[in-house]
């Protein structure tokens, strides 16, 4: 009887047989399978909810696809209404992406979009977030991007929130 038969007979015997190879088909499938690629966190940038323009620490590179995440609150106004990435929640709880003394200023974030009271870029972020935290795709172009935050009038306008930048 060889090792292989003599190995098989005692781990039948066991009962560990199943137990063995299910654990060897688990660490194959394991060993078989590409890692999934984790993006990279390559900057943080804080965006001052004055208007006032912040650039980015790096050059994006050329061509080179990236994620940019916003999260966090600031205060917009003197009505202490809360602002973030794409919209303005009143104290009465409305959320609203546009000022209301000025429908054609889209309020948040824009990036590589100056002045403060134009349409921003990206136009959305996407639908309200409670834990406000948005995502938006961009492609390097060879040079740092710049964030501004976007309203009626942002120089009543305090704190800030946090662009994060991943490559991958």
């Amino acid at each position: 009887m060889s090792l292989q038969s003599r190995i098989t007979k005692v781990l039948a015997a066991s009962g560990l047989a199943g137990a063995l190879l299910a654990s060897v088909i688990a660490v194959s499938a394991q060993a078989s399978s590409p890692a999934a690629t984790q993006p990279t966190l390559v900057d943080v940038v804080s965006v001052v909810a004055n208007g006032n323009t912040t650039t980015s620490h790096i050059a994006l590179r050329n061509g080179v696809k990236y994620t940019i995440r916003v999260s966090g609150t600031l205060t917009l106004s003197h009505t202490a209404t809360i602002g973030d990435a794409e919209y303005g929640v009143l104290s009465n709880g409305t959320v609203q992406d546009k000022c209301a003394s000025s429908p054609q200023t889209d309020l948040g974030v824009g990036i590589n979009t100056p002045g403060a009271t134009t349409q921003k870029h990206p136009i959305a972020w996407g639908a309200y977030a409670s834990n406000h935290v948005y995502e938006t795709g961009w492609v390097g172009a060879g040079a740092p991007i710049h964030f501004n935050y976007h309203d009626c009038l942002s120089s009543d306008n305090s704190g800030h929130v946090v662009a994060r930048i991943y490559a991958g």
